[in-house]
């Protein structure tokens, strides 16, 4: 009886193994290559689509299949786009190294409407600022404020005193703050009525290229120069340099926490009162977009291999350190500056050569479905050979009582 009962089951066992069963993995990945250029801002999702913006392109493309879905083609004179779309509602507003700003369709990327600006150098290279019905605009000499429903302006300022490059604007009070290429910090309003803030003369030809960040009254300006740079804080005319040297990332701050990065090392400080350093993450190139999330940080690695690292808090009691949990590295290497983007179930990334990679996570719901549907698949023969066995082992089991 044990005999036969052994064979049942090796026989069950070799039958089982020729049932296909669903794959371990559970992730699934999108190579792209848009071929248009350098892609240096990170990827904006809105629902099922993600928007690309490359060197005179913006792309919308299907966050599950990668299919494009449409492309709108804008000819500009500079061999980089730094100025992340905005989403709002049904539309998508850019700027451009042109000067142009236009707003587009979400759906299809047809034209709502254009307004183009003067252009004095590197023409619209921030990040745009939603205020209710406008939008505030950096332009490289000045702001511009706009309605984003159908582009008329509310108001227009400039100054011939600097001109600017990455900044992107900060509402403080009723003015708007912009960091010059000259190291100044400009207070802006539709009054016309500008007013700066001279850098500590300690700094050797200063720089802002980066966006101010206001904790309460106190303002924390990233200044890059060729010595005594870093990071500034200022309140009430007192000024302290917190000393970062190389090329300056854009900061990033979460809770009165400031990420400040460069191609040397990148530094977390602890802004919720005066600024202290609290951590050195990292002294691998850093000198693009960072990201603060609540327990996430992101930084991209600016070299051949082009990496990102992402650091998660590790707390004992109430001491915590933010350590090295993840490594996530492309298909395709090469230098980037944009930070990847995560959603609950993908990570878009995207690099310097053009190249856009998409990891789907899939849901624990839909890999059960796929497992039920492997087992409905089940043949009928295996079932009745199964049954047979065991009918033939009792019916021997009964006679031999």
């Amino acid at each position: 009886m044990k005999m036969r009962m052994k064979l049942y089951f090796i026989i069950t066992t070799l039958m089982i193994s020729t049932i296909p069963l669903v794959s371990s993995s559970s992730e699934e990945q999108i190579i792209i290559d848009l071929d248009r250029g350098m892609i240096s801002t990170a990827p904006v999702i809105s629902g099922d689509i993600f928007l690309v913006k490359s060197i005179g392109w913006l792309s919308a493309l299907d966050l599950e299949s990668g299919e494009e879905l449409w492309a709108v083609e804008h000819q500009t004179p500079h061999f980089f786009e730094t100025s992340p779309p905005l989403v709002i509602g049904e539309i998508v507003v850019t700027g451009w190294t042109d000067g142009v700003i236009s707003a587009h369709n979400l759906e299809n990327g047809s034209e709502i409407w254009s307004l183009e600006t003067i252009m004095k150098g590197y023409g619209i290279t921030g990040s745009l600022l939603l205020e209710g019905d406008t939008i505030l605009v950096p332009t490289d000499h000045g702001v511009l404020s706009l309605y984003h429903s159908n582009g008329s302006i509310d108001w227009n300022a400039s100054t011939e005193e600097s001109t600017f490059y990455r900044s992107s604007p900060l509402r403080f009070g009723n003015d708007v703050l912009l960091g010059g290429e000259d190291g100044r910090v400009f207070g802006i309003n539709e009054s016309g009525n500008n007013y700066w803030l001279e850098p500590p003369s300690s700094i050797l030809n200063p720089s802002i290229r980066g966006k101010i960040v206001s904790i309460g009254q106190r303002l924390l300006i990233p200044i890059q120069s060729e010595s005594g740079g870093g990071l500034v804080e200022v309140y009430e005319g007192q000024s302290i340099i917190h000393p970062i040297s190389g090329s300056l990332a854009i900061l990033s701050e979460q809770d009165g926490f400031i990420i400040m990065a460069s191609t040397e090392k990148t530094v977390l400080f602890d802004c919720i009162s005066w600024c202290v350093e609290v951590q050195e993450l990292t002294n691998e190139p850093v000198s693009g977009e960072t990201q603060f999330l609540e327990n996430e940080i992101i930084l991209p690695v600016n070299s051949a291999e082009g990496k990102w690292l992402l650091f998660r808090p590790s707390c004992q009691a109430e001491n915590c350190t933010w350590k090295l949990a993840e490594t996530i590295s492309p298909k395709h290497t090469q230098f980037l500056t944009a930070n990847l983007v995560m959603t609950d179930n993908a990570i878009i990334m995207v690099n310097d050569a053009g190249w856009v990679e998409v990891i789907i996570k899939k849901q624990l719901e839909e890999i059960i479905e796929e497992e039920e549907g492997d087992f409905s698949q089940i043949p009928w023969w295996f079932l009745l050979i199964s049954g047979a066995l065991f009918i033939l082992l009792g019916v021997n089991n009964e006679s031999m009582k």
